[in-house]
């Protein structure tokens, strides 16, 4: 994605706001699987004004502007739901929440951190925990024997 944005001449910017996605049965089922610029969430985001493309990978987001590409991580229930996609491509519509990089999560602070280790201090800091969308429609410990109850009625 750097390359991409440093061949276009675009800043590469933390964002700075929660982003909300209204993921549609329609972008699930002309969506490509293990294809981070086609996902049914890659979908969704362009469907936003002023977005020229977007890329979703596992844990991060980049969804690029005319003059700026910005960069969210993805919540625990997103980055289930992409996995389940990849997998089975089966993901839930429904609406979803992209969150801006905390503190301990920008690439400014990381480069940071690894300079302080580097002389020898080792400062953590432990980032605030947010939540995206309940998951639904993903694998649970409980599954075999829901499906084997169902079997014997």
């Amino acid at each position: 994605m750097l390359t991409r944005a440093g061949r276009l001449g675009l800043k590469v910017l933390e964002a700075s706001k929660t982003l909300r996605l209204e993921v549609t049965q329609e972008d699930v089922d002309s969506a490509v699987c293990k294809n981070s610029k086609c996902c049914a969430f890659s979908r969704a985001a362009r469907r936003l004004p002023k977005v020229k493309a977007a890329y979703f990978f596992r844990t991060t987001a980049y969804i690029e502007y005319q003059k700026k590409v910005v960069r969210y991580l993805l919540p625990m229930g997103v980055q289930k739901e992409i996995v389940s996609f990849d997998r089975a491509k089966i993901v839930a519509p429904g609406e979803y929440w992209l969150n801006p990089a905390d503190k301990a999560h920008t690439k400014l602070w990381l480069r940071h951190r690894d300079r302080e280790r580097a002389r020898g201090k080792k400062k953590t800091w432990k980032p605030k925990s947010r939540s995206g969308k309940r998951v639904s429609l993903l694998r649970t410990l409980r599954e075999p024997a829901y499906i084997e109850t169902e079997k014997k009625d």
